[in-house]
């Protein structure tokens, strides 16, 4: 079951995502943002859906589908659990 969070939420935490490890708790907690599978309280890691490898493969066959995979990488940012690796939502960057 997954857990819809706020998308503004989310947005934040991409933004506080470099603070150091007692701050980024603090703002998790203060936003409360908890992995719906562990329950951890932390802020969720960014990264951007699809695989590094299969976008530079593309590009090396060919450059259109390389171009093609590469914008369908950026339109949206998922986000993870640090604990468990759990998916916890994304957001559509742009």
């Amino acid at each position: 079951m997954i857990i819809p969070i706020p998308v503004g939420a989310m947005r934040r935490a991409a933004q506080a995502a470099r603070l150091s490890e007692q701050a980024r708790r603090q703002a998790a907690a203060t936003s409360g943002i908890s992995c719906p599978s562990c329950g951890e309280v932390d802020l969720p890691l960014a990264r951007r859906r699809g695989s590094r490898l299969v976008h530079v493969l593309l590009y090396l066959a060919w450059i259109l589908p390389g171009i093609l995979y590469g914008l369908w990488r950026s339109q949206v940012q998922t986000f993870h659990c640090r604990k468990c690796d759990a998916f916890m939502g994304e957001v559509p960057l742009g």
